[in-house]
């Protein structure tokens, strides 16, 4: 076991950080979590409950941002993050990462008629990103 899974066993918890705000990975339904990272988490979970013999494994949802969901995770306040991280060399040097579940690369949306047509085009311009 590692330290993390002995944490969950011995406390009967595990704490899972999720964004309240990251559709469609992890967003609020109401109250509860829901989305993509959400359900892979679920049955990650379930593969807890069943590897630790703790069928009666609770579950608290930690909610957290994008600025603070690494520090969370890596000062184990949450036990996992389920939500759309990019997996960098930085992040890797403070938490683990399971393999890819979800690959994508950057893209752009600009209004039709919009003379920015490549990556190029944006050269001395502001540009917000999500």
């Amino acid at each position: 076991a590692t330290p993390t899974l002995d944490r969950i066993r011995d406390s009967g918890t595990v704490h899972v950080a999720y964004r309240e705000d990251s559709i469609p990975f992890s967003y609020l339904d109401g109250s509860k979590p829901v989305g993509y990272a959400i359900d892979i988490c679920s049955r990650l979970i379930d593969s807890i409950k069943t590897s630790l013999k703790r069928p009666d494994l609770k579950v608290q949802y930690v909610p957290v941002t994008a600025a603070t969901r690494m520090d969370v995770v890596a000062s184990g306040k949450a036990d996992l993050e389920c939500g759309s991280t990019n997996n960098s060399r930085e992040r890797r040097e403070k938490v683990a990462f399971t393999i890819p579940h979800y690959i994508t690369k950057g893209r752009m949306l600009v209004k039709t008629g919009s003379p920015i047509q490549q990556w190029e085009d944006l050269n001395g311009k502001t540009v917000v990103a999500a």
